[in-house]
């Protein structure tokens, strides 16, 4: 399929999900990390997915989406919903709203905005994730692709 039916597909299936909600939770979670003190890498994932779904909610079609008829394998689209919905089952079990939010935001980032499954600046025990060349260079990525269940192997970070 191509990236303009894909985030059309995005934008029905996040339709229920309410904007004014989103910003309101995004504003609380700003003002929780506002300050001196440390943000931990759960607040900073959870301000990169509120902001990813604002950003999808929002996104126009046509001329907005570089290379709009690019296509896309719904093989590798089902993969990675599947692959979503595994870890979500095993970090997440019963939270049914939040594993249809994560889909959407890994679909999202994955085929449409072509950017990491997490914040650039989430990691610090490898350093940090950053920009060399124009790509995303994660160092966790190579550790991470041989465990079982790793999401690792959608995003577009290298190693």
């Amino acid at each position: 399929m191509t990236k303009e039916k894909l985030l059309e597909l995005l934008k029905a299936e996040a339709l229920p999900i309410d904007e004014k909600t989103l910003l309101k939770k995004l504003d609380s979670l700003n003002a929780e990390m506002a300050g001196d003190r440390e943000v931990s890498p759960a607040q900073k994932l959870s301000k990169y997915n509120l902001e990813t779904m604002l950003e999808l909610k929002n996104k126009a079609f046509g001329k907005s989406l570089t290379n709009e008829a690019e296509f896309i394998d719904d093989t590798d689209i089902q993969m990675l919903k599947s692959a979503i919905d595994s870890y979500m089952d095993r970090y997440a079990e019963g939270q049914k709203e939040l594993k249809i939010f994560i889909r959407i935001i890994a679909v999202y980032l994955t085929f449409i905005a072509k950017k990491p499954l997490h914040p650039e600046s989430m990691f610090y025990a490898d350093g940090k994730t950053i920009y060399r060349n124009g790509n995303v260079v994660c160092p966790l990525r190579v550790h991470e692709l041989t465990k079982p269940g790793s999401l690792c192997r959608f995003c577009v970070c290298i190693s």
